[in-house]
């Protein structure tokens, strides 16, 4: 199932960011008197009546104080957008934090053994899917000979240090990922993406490639036309591909990795 409390989660944050929007528009009208605004039209001529607080009666403004009915209408319209999304906030909140997006996971997953032979879950579960998804993306497809090995803590043979060092992070995040799958382009060759992982809550593969000389010209012009490559194929940076760059003077930032793994995986 679709991770939607994450999407509930940014909606809040929108609403809190305009919430804090109408709080700073209404700031700007301290010292504005209080009290109701009426328009209405008189012989095809609109005209303004303010009822001030405490009041019986209301008073005309005139058009010579056109701003101040500016004023006067816009607070009337930012405090009423301030209560409405003041709300939206409390009801998606109390329904947040009552919505629990692996509910229907755990019906199945929480029988006994015996019964869960019997059944047919109506959605996958979660390791269904990480199953499901390393059977279609098998691994180490890769036959070209590895040179310098570096060996993972799931004990895998990668090509470097920084790839190590990328495959470790899935590993500590518990991201399903395997080393060079195999991805068929356009023209029919074959090509090896570094790694390929999993966004289990989406059920999305991600490529990641790591692109570890490109102050060399002929490795970076040679990696350019890669991606255009793997754009016919549906492979494209931002969507479902990541890249990580280094270059002999500039050793891979690991933070900076680590973002963006996280912003597409986790």
């Amino acid at each position: 199932m679709n991770n939607f409390k994450e999407e509930l989660n940014n909606k809040l944050y929108e609403l809190k960011q305009l919430e804090l929007q109408t709080e700073r528009r209404l700031k700007r009208y301290k010292g504005l008197e209080k009290g109701n605004i009426r328009a209405c039209t008189h012989n095809g001529v609109t005209q303004y009546y303010l009822k001030k607080m405490g009041d019986d009666k209301e008073h005309y403004i005139p058009k010579i104080e056109m701003n101040k009915i500016k004023l006067l209408v816009q607070r009337d319209y930012d405090e009423k957008v301030k209560k409405i999304v003041e709300e939206m906030i409390n009801r998606l909140d109390k329904f947040n934090r009552a919505f629990d997006v692996d509910i229907i996971d755990r019906a199945y997953t929480n029988l006994s053994a015996g019964r869960r032979e019997l059944i047919d879950p109506i959605l996958p579960t979660r390791q269904m899917i990480i199953e499901e998804w390393y059977k279609n993306h098998p691994g180490n497809m890769n036959t070209f000979e590895i040179k310098h090995e570096f060996m993972t803590i799931k004990g895998e043979a990668v090509r470097s240090k920084s790839e190590k060092m990328i495959a470790d992070y899935l590993s500590r995040k518990g991201i399903p990922y395997v080393c060079e799958s195999e991805v068929v382009l356009k023209d029919g060759r074959k090509v090896y993406p570094d790694f390929a992982a999993l966004n289990v809550k989406k059920n999305k593969t991600i490529y990641i490639e790591h692109l570890g000389l490109v102050s060399q010209e002929r490795y970076a012009t040679k990696n350019f036309y890669k991606l255009i490559d793997y754009e016919d194929v549906g492979i494209v940076l931002g969507d479902n591909l990541i890249i990580t760059i280094e270059t002999e003077e500039r050793p891979l930032d690991m933070k900076v990795a680590e973002k963006k793994i996280a912003s597409f995986l986790l």
